[in-house]
This record gives C-alpha cells, sequence and structure tokens, in this order.
C-alpha cells in the first residue's frame, strides 16, 4: 500500500470539506453486510429517508446533496444512483465522469457522491444500489417543494368555498 505524506493527506481531506460545505443536505450510510443499506444519518434542509433496508431518500430539486459513503468499503460496495429504467446515472465503478449531466455537477469518489438535484435529474432518478450486490438497493424520489406549495396554494384559492374564518383577522384575533 502506497504511504501518503502530509501534505497530500491535508489536500485531499480539504477538498473533501469542500465537498461537504458545498452540500446542503447530507445522507450517510452503511451497509449491512451485503443485504442492504442503512441510513445513519441525515443532514440538511430539504432530504428525507424512511424505511429499513429499501430506504426511501426523498430529495428536494435544485439542492445539492452529498451521499456520504466513508464507512464504505467503496471498492465491494461501489454505489450507483440509476434512473428509472435501471440504467445507471452515477457510479464510484466508474472512472471516467458521467456524461450528459453537467449542469447537476457531479462529484463522485470513494467517499461519496455529491450532485445537484436538478429537475431533469429529478425527472429521471429511481434507485441507488451497490454495483456487484443487486440486493442492495432503495428509492430515490425528487420532490419540487415549489410545486407543492403552488398546488396548496390553488386548493386555497379554488372558488366557491369561503376560507374567510379560517385564518386571523387583521386585529390578529382569529374568528369564532
Amino acid at each position: 500500500m502506497k504511504r501518503l505524506s502530509g501534505p497530500v493527506i491535508l489536500f485531499f481531506l480539504a477538498g473533501i470539506a469542500t465537498v461537504l460545505a458545498d452540500a446542503e443536505g447530507v445522507i450517510t450510510f452503511r451497509n449491512i453486510g451485503s443485504e442492504g443499506w442503512q441510513v445513519t444519518d441525515v443532514q440538511g434542509r430539504g432530504v428525507s429517508a424512511s424505511g429499513v433496508g429499501l430506504v426511501r431518500i426523498g430529495l428536494e430539486v435544485g439542492k445539492r446533496y452529498h451521499f456520504d459513503l466513508s464507512s464504505v468499503d467503496s471498492d465491494l460496495f461501489a454505489m450507483e444512483i440509476r434512473d428509472r429504467s435501471g440504467r445507471v446515472l452515477f457510479s464510484q465503478k466508474d472512472d471516467d465522469p458521467p456524461q450528459g449531466w453537467e449542469e447537476a455537477a457531479p462529484v463522485i469518489t470513494d467517499e461519496g457522491i455529491t450532485f445537484t438535484l436538478t429537475e431533469e435529474l429529478a425527472g429521471r432518478i429511481g434507485t441507488y444500489r451497490a454495483a456487484s450486490y443487486p440486493a442492495m438497493v432503495g428509492f430515490l424520489r425528487g420532490i419540487d417543494s415549489g410545486a407543492v406549495e403552488r398546488a396548496r396554494q390553488e386548493a386555497r384559492d379554488e372558488p366557491g368555498e369561503d376560507h374567510s374564518g379560517e385564518g386571523p383577522d387583521e386585529s390578529g384575533e382569529t374568528p369564532g
């Protein structure tokens, strides 16, 4: 094994810190043998994770995310992010950067995968899985928070419904 010198290690650690500082949401993974992924930590806004084994992760469109795989042996359990039809979008196994996703600005290292969830990417992402262990799979979905808020506003503004008694009046008091 090649021994790294002090300045090289500091440069490498500074690069990881830059990637993490750039991310608005961080999802930390560990592997459960070759059986599945476990999300051990979720930090930041616009990200949610639920489930055990087949973890479902929701990501807000327009934000930058880091999938932290620093505690995973990426040589053995290289993660891939795939589209809904199963095609690889990003992979820790590829030495070449992914083509066609420049707007997502992916950064792929042994320590993780970092990308911006663009609207186009949100419409395509489907799963994350270990390249060599297909049973190690989880699900991804893009969430357009603007669309959710617009739908809520449209529901409140539908004609024929009286919403006048639902909130505070000019004095700040709620009628009732």
